[in-house]
């Protein structure tokens, strides 16, 4: 049976059986510190959206020779566990583990590009504003080269970047890295112009301000045309295809923008097409009498709080009157604006903002977001049985009289059923 093809922003611990179509834009070995050797990607799907995953030394006979840095796959049965990592490649907190059942195609898939950075200012990495669990890119231009010095015996280059708001920040590489980036700078030197360098899934290092990174650098030739250095890491090619070299003078507009020159060919359509938890759909398709449910904290004092319920009473092109219908301010009339609205934990690498009101229509409700509510009437709709303890207490004991309770359950071929799952576990009343 083919299963939906699921985007990576989707993933979580709670499902078993996952299917993916990502191409890898890194691949690298990894020796970790209990001697075991793994194979580290970053795949990414055609949103731009990123993720680590991990192939373990025992399956690389069976997966090694199919995966190739830029390639596209199609790949089912993925395990999806919590990264434990120091560093993550996204803000996405899940890794993706390559098991025994899992299965790898690899097909075209032009619809997800080569790469995609997401540029981060150096002020938001001075500032703290940049997770320093979350790798980064960062473009800037060898302000200053620092030191040279060699340690028993590892060869080590400290500069400083600049970027086009005058902000430092220092860079540290060795071995092929510093050897890498000397030849560039000695190039350069007779060129007499900027030279760019572009690093790609940084580690951001105390004291802050420090990136200890594999990194592409690039300059301009004689004749004013961008060049490029290659690396010698475990995948030859990776920096031949995902190296963006851009000439001081473009820094700025892409720093400002903070985003990569790829999302340049991102449409319209495709960005009203996106959807996320907190931040309601582009399109909204409400009337009088539409029950919605807010999605952000707006007056706590007038009750109009994340996951308040509300009847639409009148409409307008910026405001929208509504009456709550749940909490304590139950009856009180209430006036909700159009906003910008942006996710706080965003799955895509780059900043959506969003003008839209902020709420959702809401004729149903997940249980765990009917905690806390009184009703006269509930109707449960169970298509799969619950997944966890005291779930199934929480969506009964909403009702406020067994006449007002309606429980429809069926399997997975439509056939209704009167008999249902209930998760307990035993351990929580271990020490009662």
């Amino acid at each position: 049976m083919s299963h939906k093809e699921n985007l990576l922003c989707e993933l979580n611990t709670e499902k078993g059986t996952w299917k993916i179509v990502v191409r890898i834009t890194d691949i690298w070995r990894l020796n970790k510190h209990n001697g075991r050797q793994s194979i580290e990607m970053v795949l990414m799907d055609h949103m731009g959206t990123k993720i680590g995953a991990t192939l373990w030394q025992e399956l690389f006979p069976e997966f090694e020779p199919k995966l190739r840095c830029g390639g596209a796959y199609v790949i089912q049965n993925v395990k999806v566990v919590d990264t434990h990592s120091d560093y993550k490649v996204s803000a996405i907190k899940y890794l993706v583990y390559f098991v025994k059942t899992t299965s790898v195609k690899e097909v075209d898939r032009p619809e997800i590009p080569p790469n995609v950075h997401a540029i981060t200012s150096f002020a938001d990495i001075i500032s703290g504003v940049a997770k320093p669990d979350t790798l980064v890119d960062v473009v800037g231009v060898i302000a200053e080269v620092i030191e040279r010095k060699t340690v028993n015996p590892t060869y080590i280059v400290t500069v400083k970047l600049r970027d086009n708001s005058h902000a430092g920040i220092i860079m540290i590489v060795w071995e092929e890295y510093a050897l890498q980036l000397d030849d560039a700078i000695e190039k350069n030197h007779f060129v007499q112009k900027p030279l760019v360098v572009m690093l790609t899934l940084a580690k951001i290092k105390e004291p802050k301000g420090h990136l200890r990174v594999p990194f592409y650098i690039g300059g301009l030739d004689d004749e004013g045309d961008v060049s490029q250095s290659q690396s010698t890491q475990y995948c030859q090619n990776k920096f031949l295809h995902n190296a963006q070299i851009v000439s001081f003078c473009e820094i700025k507009t892409l720093l400002r923008q903070n985003y990569s020159p790829a999302f340049g060919v991102l449409t319209a359509e495709f960005l009203n097409s996106l959807k996320t938890s907190g931040i309601p759909n582009h399109k909204l398709r409400i009337k009088v009498g539409t029950p919605i449910i807010l999605l952000w904290n707006l007056d706590q004092a007038d009750g109009l709080c994340n996951e308040t319920r509300l009847i639409v009473t009148r409409l307008g092109s910026s405001v929208v009157e509504a009456e709550i219908i749940t909490g304590p301010n139950i009856g009180h009339r209430t006036y909700i604006p159009r906003m910008n609205l942006s996710p706080s934990d965003s799955p895509w690498p780059f900043k959506l903002i969003r003008r839209q009101f902020p709420f959702m229509i809401s004729f149903a409700m997940t249980i765990n977001k009917s905690q806390g509510q009184s009703l006269t009437h509930v109707g449960l709709y169970l298509s799969t049985p619950v997944f966890s303890h005291g779930q199934l207490y929480v969506a009964l004991s909403r009702v406020q009289s067994k006449k007002g309770l309606h429980i429809l359950i069926h399997d997975n071929q439509g056939t209704p059923k009167n008999t249902t799952i209930n998760v307990v576990y035993k351990e929580v009343f271990a020490n009662l």
